[in-house]
Order: structure tokens, then sequence, then C-alpha cells
């Protein structure tokens, strides 16, 4: 398979997970997620505002109404970034990550005459990263467990083995990346592991 085809394939893959989100009658939050390379290096953004404020993370954000991935994708670098669609080039899609609440459509971009200007509103600070530090660094891996929490009145006497139920866990992997100050964690960090992946593939 060539990377056309391949290209084709992860397209397919995310119209598909679009199609089934908007099935599922559990509320999963679609977002995007703009990974953007210049000269050899990849944009990050600090988040200015919200529950994850200064945490660090690419262009994107909530998905609305009656846009797709892509539009989403340019509209959230325009808000962010203060550019023009006619500067954004989509280069292709990434991986497409499923949270327990959230789907992300990630996309390759690349950015025409940036100035280097942001919202303040939205954004506390940009910095960029040399891809070939995420091609040759592999994140720090945390392992972490989660069991049921029961409330008190939890009925055991209704199930077979009551209190000495074998309950399944849950284990979730937390990536971290450090370049100099900056850390890169959680999902970002995950959406960067898979671009760095994708690029391997690709043999950028």
């Amino acid at each position: 398979m060539n990377k056309r085809q391949r290209k084709k394939v992860r397209e397919r893959e995310m119209m598909k997970a679009l199609i089934k989100a908007s099935l599922e009658p559990k509320k999963v939050v679609p977002v995007v997620a703009a990974i953007i390379v210049r000269d050899g290096r990849v944009f990050a953004t600090q988040r200015g505002y919200g529950d994850f404020k200064d945490g660090w993370e690419f262009p994107g954000g909530k998905i609305e109404a009656g846009e797709t991935p892509q539009e989403a994708a340019v509209r959230e670098m325009t808000e962010e970034l203060l550019v023009s669609p006619q500067q954004i080039e989509l280069l292709g899609p990434g991986d497409l990550l499923v949270g327990d609440a959230v789907r992300i459509y990630s996309f390759v971009a690349r950015l025409h005459g940036y100035d280097g200007r942001f919202s303040k509103d939205e954004v506390a600070e940009v910095f960029e990263v040399p891809l070939r530090f995420f091609l040759d660094t592999k994140p720090d891996a945390y392992e972490i467990g989660w069991k049921p929490d029961f409330p008190a009145d939890f009925p055991f006497e209704k199930i077979y083995g009551g209190r000495d139920y074998q309950w399944g866990s849950h284990a979730y992997t937390v990536l971290f990346y450090e370049y100099g100050d900056h850390v890169i964690w959680g999902m970002t960090a995950k959406i960067t592991n898979a671009f760095a992946a994708l690029c391997r593939r690709e043999g950028l």
C-alpha cells in the first residue's frame, strides 16, 4: 500500500468514526487537533483559559454542529493563530484517538506566512519543537489502574458472588514528553506519539 492509499484509508476510517459518533446514545464530544509543521518544527500552544489553563496542546477544539472535522480544524487555527483560511494547507488526517468521553480527529497542516500572532483570549503562548525530537524521543509512559468505587448502598445481594464478584479493572497509559521547561502530556502526548509513529511509517 503506497502513501496515497494509506491516506485514503485514514480518511475513510475518520468518516466511519464520525458517522458512528453521530449514532451513539452516550455523550461523546468530537474535537479536532491540528498538528502544524513548519520548517521541520511542530507548533504547540499553551491554553489561556478554562479547566486546562496553562496546559500545552495543539490548536483545536470542539466540532460545531454542521461542521466536518476538516472545517473545524481550519476554523480553530484561524481563531487561535489569527491566520486566514488561505494560509492553511491541510496535508491529511492523522490518527483518530478515542477516550471515554472524547473522540479526537487530528490533522497534519502547514501554515504559510505565519507572523507569530495569536489570540490572547484563547492562547497564552506559542512555542515550537523540532520534529526530530519527537521522532527520536520515546515518551515516558505510566500505567494508571482503576477499580470500581462502590457507593455505600450498592446492592451486592442482587448479583451473583455478592461482594466477592470479580470485577474487571481498567488500565490507562499516560504519556509525557519533556522539552526544555515544557511538558506535553495526556491526550496531547498521545496525539504527538501517534503522529511521530505516522511519520516513521511514511519515512519522514
